[in-house]
């Protein structure tokens, strides 16, 4: 994974293209975002089972850097719950972190992605989201197009 493979990788993503997805990463991955460590190929493909059921999630780069055996890249991704989302279904995943949310609610969230590489694939993916204050975030039918 490099700046220059990177936006292959964004596109698997985009295109919810799992086992391209899944090639840039080792098996034994740890995937921290939110104080949760999700573990390897299966913890992520069924946190985004879930995620995505819920979530429409669109991502654009905004830049993306190596340093050494590291990459850092800052997306943008506007989340639209395409249903309700509620408390008790967070909670049922153990993911109750997360933020409930009425369909049809968009937000726009900044991204830092912190990539630790081995042998050119991610060995750990670090997430740290910046949720706005005001704003982007609405209830329209945007969300449902």
């Amino acid at each position: 994974m490099t700046p220059a493979t990177y936006p292959q990788y964004l596109a698997a993503f985009r295109h919810r293209d799992d086992e391209t997805v899944l090639a840039f990463i080792q098996r034994d991955v740890e995937f921290i975002t939110m104080g949760y460590i999700i573990e390897g190929h299966e913890g992520i493909r069924e946190f985004y089972r879930f995620f995505h059921h819920h979530i429409r999630e669109q991502i654009s780069l905004r830049t993306a850097v190596t340093a050494s055996d590291r990459l850092y890249a800052e997306p943008v991704m506007r989340l639209a719950a395409l249903e309700r989302v509620d408390q008790r279904a967070l909670d049922a995943r153990a993911r109750n972190r997360f933020t409930p949310a009425p369909e049809g609610f968009t937000v726009d969230v900044d991204l830092f992605l912190h990539y630790d590489l081995k042998e050119g694939l991610s060995s750990q993916i670090k997430a740290t989201t910046y949720l706005p204050h005001s704003g982007p975030a609405r209830h329209d039918q945007e969300a449902r197009s």
